[in-house]
């Protein structure tokens, strides 16, 4: 639970611009951005990209942007949920979810304090490799999290868009 309010608090401050972050430069959409951490990592249960989605700093559910295309669900009991946008997705193909975007029933016994889960969770066996959803402007950070650090990459787009790649390496 400790873990868990940490992460949120760190991805709170994340969106709100804190955290050790470099400008790296232009990338395009499926350009390879970064790396997911094998297994357990600071503020991280295991291998898995926290996908995460900001409009004008605001958070929204990264499945309406994302295209609809068969996954696997392996978020039980909240099960299933549709994808109703254009993006490609950041990860390859199979694609895991392993958490979704709202009160989640993880969120709903309080592992982030009473608020919801601020992106989706998901993952591939097939590769690690993290690639930009969109073209735009990448940078990559840093910030303090339950003792360690939690690190992760922004994609800035041009209409006012910023995706989100926690617990990525570059």
């Amino acid at each position: 639970l400790q873990a868990a309010l940490a992460e949120q608090r760190a991805i709170a401050q994340i969106g709100a611009g804190g955290g050790n972050v470099v400008r790296v430069g232009q990338v395009k959409e499926g350009d390879v951005i970064g790396y997911m951490i094998i297994g357990r990592s600071t503020c991280s249960s295991g291998t898995h990209v926290h996908f995460e989605v900001r409009k004008d700093g605001g958070l929204q559910d990264p499945s309406q942007f994302l295209s609809n295309k068969s996954v696997t669900f392996e978020n039980s009991p909240d099960g299933s949920f549709s994808f109703g946008g254009s993006w490609s997705w950041p990860i390859s193909d199979p694609i895991y979810i392993e958490q979704g975007y709202g009160m989640t029933d993880w969120a709903r016994i309080g592992w982030y304090g009473g608020g919801p889960h601020t992106g989706i969770d998901i993952f591939s066996s097939y590769s690690l490799a993290v690639k930009a959803v969109k073209d735009g402007e990448l940078f990559r950070g840093s910030i303090g999290c339950g003792g360690g650090s939690l690190s992760f990459a922004r994609v800035d787009q041009s209409d006012g868009i910023q995706t989100f790649y926690l617990h990525t390496v570059p």
